[in-house]
């Protein structure tokens, strides 16, 4: 069994019917909320559920990941040990990527952060308040390598991951701006 930075069940509270897959939840259930470190095998699954929120973002004029440079930044991120994927009842729910260093949105910085990147839940769990969940996980993880900051970047045109990120106490630290992209970059002193 993986150590417990990698390794964790978190109690949830799901709509769910009895036997039905998770896409058609009804009625409520607790299940747990189990995020492990994903493996090169699981590529596609951790592409997968970033692609389609990619596709939902874009569908509302929201800008998101380029689903055609997902494979190789996945890649190289699960190569690293970076990916971690969500599951409830052996079905993936959601991703998320921590880095431990971030030298191209945040330049050189001393080893006292984890660069949250990439979270996202499936469509079929969506409203569950699973990257709520996902996000403290990760700030946890952080905690524990003995780093005291929680860094990410997310679109600045989009008021949606603005005001999640805020609300969950990340403070808007600079925006970089690139042709094609400007991001908020957010830090979070973790207690």
């Amino acid at each position: 069994m993986p150590p417990i930075s990698q390794r964790r069940s978190w109690a949830n509270t799901l709509t769910c019917s009895d036997d039905l897959p998770l896409s058609q939840y009804t009625c409520y259930l607790l299940s747990m909320l189990e995020i492990r470190q994903a493996t090169l095998a699981e590529m596609n699954i951790a592409i997968g559920i970033l692609a389609e929120a990619a596709r939902w973002l874009a569908s509302r004029g929201l800008p998101s990941w380029n689903p055609d440079t997902l494979p190789a930044v996945m890649n190289v991120s699960l190569t690293r040990g970076d990916v971690y994927l969500a599951w409830i009842n052996d079905q993936p729910v959601g991703t998320i990527t921590v880095q431990w260093s971030d030298v191209l949105y945040w330049g050189e910085r001393p080893d006292d952060a984890g660069y949250i990147h990439k979270l996202a839940i499936v469509r079929s769990a969506a409203g569950q308040h699973l990257g709520a969940q996902l996000l403290p996980w990760a700030e946890s993880l952080i905690a524990e390598r003995g780093r005291h900051y929680a860094r990410l970047d997310c679109h600045a045109s989009n008021p949606m991951i603005n005001a999640f990120y805020e609300a969950a106490g990340y403070q808007l630290r600079g925006t970089l701006t690139f042709p094609e992209v400007a991001l908020n970059l957010r830090e979070k002193l973790l207690g």
